[in-house]
C-alpha cells in the first residue's frame, strides 16, 4: 500500500503540474484520469489488494486523490472555455452565413460546407 501511496502522490504532482487552454487537451486529461479506463480507475481497483485493517485508510486517500483529479478537470475545463483561443466547431455555434471561403479560422471541412451552403442559396435566389 505504501508503494500505491507513493504513486499517487506522483500522480497529484503530475496533475498539478498539467496545464493547458486547449478543449482537446482538457478533455484528454478527463480521459487520462477520470475515464472508465482511466488511471484514478485503475488505483481503485487496487482496493483489492490492500489489507482489510488499511482500507479504510487507502479509500480516504483514494477519495482525495479522485477529488484532487477532479477538481483539476473542472479548473482547467473553465480556464479552456474561457480562453479566447477556444475555437468551438458545433454546428450549433458555427453560423455558417457570416463564414467566408478564405477563413483560416475554419478547418476545410467547414469551408467545404460553407461553400455548399453558398452554393444552394445562390441556386435558389436564381429561382426566385
Amino acid at each position: 500500500m505504501d508503494q500505491l501511496i507513493k504513486q499517487i502522490e506522483g500522480y497529484k504532482k503530475e496533475i498539478d503540474e498539467f496545464s493547458s487552454t486547449d478543449a482537446k487537451a482538457v478533455e484528454e486529461f478527463r480521459i487520462k484520469w477520470l475515464g472508465t479506463k482511466g488511471i484514478v480507475k485503475n488505483l481503485m481497483s487496487e482496493m483489492k489488494n490492500v489489507p482489510n485493517e488499511r482500507k479504510k485508510e487507502f479509500g480516504q486517500v483514494m477519495n482525495d486523490f479522485k477529488l484532487f483529479a477532479e477538481n483539476k478537470y473542472e479548473a482547467l475545463k473553465q480556464i479552456a472555455a474561457d480562453s479566447p483561443l477556444t475555437t468551438h466547431h458545433s454546428p450549433l455555434t458555427t453560423h455558417h452565413s457570416r463564414l467566408t471561403s478564405h477563413d483560416s479560422r475554419f478547418t476545410i471541412h467547414e469551408k467545404k460546407d460553407n461553400d455548399s451552403i453558398h452554393t444552394i442559396f445562390r441556386r435558389r435566389r436564381k429561382h426566385f
